[in-house]
């Protein structure tokens, strides 16, 4: 009987500790997992378009390329994409701040066991602004997009996607 009560004892003492530090909710609800599985296209370049009118006026305007994350769910657990940031560094490493995208909410349900592409705008205005009109020689920037993702079970997940952000007039290196 004793041996009984030792046996529950250990069992009970077993089970507080487990559930305490957290071990026995990674058990039951289970954190679900992505893999970035490619950023398309993963260097970006504004482009300028000239238009002349019939008066003669030159105009200029730039378009801001864009890019898409590829991810793939590793597990059969529902999650949503529940927001994203964006951070960037010169080549040297160094954070510039006047770019970075604050976290911001977004709302995207991904697939259990599927693969979801997310549209992504590394390469903003502020960027743009920033590499044409200023004299440093910042180009190319590097852009990180982390990805928050909420699962069902409650879990959140962080996913890291980088890419290169040029200047127009800097020369895209080959791959």
């Amino acid at each position: 009987m004793k041996l009984f009560q030792k046996n529950v004892l250990f069992a009970a003492a077993f089970v507080l500790s487990i559930g305490l530090t957290g071990c026995i909710d990674k058990v039951l609800f289970p954190e679900a997992h992505f893999t970035v599985v490619s950023v398309t296209p993963d260097k970006l370049r504004a482009t300028i378009t000239e238009t002349v009118s019939t008066t003669g006026v030159t105009t200029r305007k730039a378009k801001i390329p864009t890019t898409v994350v590829t991810l793939n769910s590793d597990f059969k657990i529902p999650a949503d994409m529940v927001s994203f940031s964006i951070s960037y560094t010169t080549k040297l490493g160094e954070p510039i701040a006047a770019a970075e995208v604050l976290e911001t909410p977004y709302h995207l349900s991904i697939p259990v066991g599927g693969s979801i592409t997310i549209p992504m705008n590394p390469y903003n205005t502020r960027l743009y602004t920033l590499l044409e009109f200023t004299s440093s020689d910042i180009s190319p920037v590097n852009a990180k997009m982390v990805i928050t993702i909420k699962d069902a079970n409650g879990n959140k997940v962080k996913l890291e996607a980088n890419c290169l952000c040029y200047a127009t007039w800097d020369e895209v290196e080959s791959s």
